[in-house]
């Protein structure tokens, strides 16, 4: 196998965005209290910690526009997801304008594993061996051979599973 390296989406992947209305419209606007508000999903950074170490590299790969990068980049530093002991570097905070734009990300950087809670972007990442879809946004769809976990506890337990 590849030299293990872990690719996470952001929204509803790391941080739970469900109670911010009109996220995608406003979140640029969001002031450091508004951004601190918004929670990480439960066991989310003690899993990311610890996939860190079985991991070469862990990145970040985002779809939103420019303006909302700086604020990206913020709440990650904000919740101790980068810095100092932290699971993610500064540097491995990537972003691209259409979710499309993932998949040519993951090949250039070498993913073996992607978490992402859209199914329309794991069905496009061919060059990924291990994709996992967090949550269950459309009940209606799903790409085959793509495990669907609720939490990172069991999101975790799955990705190292496939590091034995």
């Amino acid at each position: 196998m590849k030299t293990p390296v872990l690719g996470l989406d952001f929204g509803w992947t790391l941080a739970n965005l469900d109670n911010v209305e009109n996220v995608l419209e406003k979140f640029e606007l969001l002031t450091p209290t508004e951004l601190i508000a918004i929670p990480e999903y439960e066991g989310c950074l003690r899993a990311v910690s610890e996939l860190a170490t079985c991991f070469q590299s862990v990145y970040v790969i985002s779809a939103c526009t420019k303006p909302m990068e700086a604020n990206v980049r913020l709440w990650l530093d904000m919740k101790g997801y980068v810095g100092g002991n932290a699971p993610l570097h500064s540097n491995r905070i990537h972003f691209c304008l259409e979710r499309s734009g993932k998949a040519p990300l993951c090949e250039v950087l070498g993913i073996t594993h992607f978490v992402d809670d859209r199914f329309d972007v794991l069905g496009h990442l061919h060059s990924v061996p291990y994709r996992f879809q967090f949550g269950r946004r459309d009940e209606n769809h799903f790409v085959p051979n793509v495990p669907i976990l609720d939490n990172w506890k069991e999101l975790g337990a799955a990705i190292k599973a496939t590091l034995l």
